[in-house]
């Protein structure tokens, strides 16, 4: 994510991650379990009603044979995001602010 991204309540936020297993040269495959991203939040004008909020993603088995695997060359490609999640009324109607970006979570196997 980069900038001060601004997001209106009720849009849709697309999500999505990318993979590394540095020095890998084999075949591998992996399952990312249950990812989600969450996201602080603050709001353009005001204080937010909660300081965060959670974009689940479906787990997915994923398999290359080098160190990583990127969906695409391109940042503003659709094939980059796994899903999307509707921005909650955190700010009284108001702008989000998402400039402290999001945490990634999941386990793998």
């Amino acid at each position: 994510m980069e900038g001060s991204l601004k997001v209106n309540p009720g849009s849709s936020l697309k999500v999505g991650y990318d993979l590394s297993v540095p020095g890998n040269s084999s075949n591998v495959a992996f399952t990312v379990n249950s990812p989600s991203i969450q996201f602080t939040v603050r709001c353009v004008y005001g204080s937010p009603s909660s300081s965060s909020f959670t974009a689940t993603l479906p787990s997915r088995t994923y398999a290359f044979s080098d160190s990583g695997w990127y969906p695409s060359g391109s940042q503003s490609g659709s094939e980059n995001y796994e899903g999307s999640v509707t921005v909650p009324n955190l700010c009284h109607g108001g702008q989000l602010l998402l400039s402290a970006g999001g945490t990634f979570g999941t386990s793998t196997s």
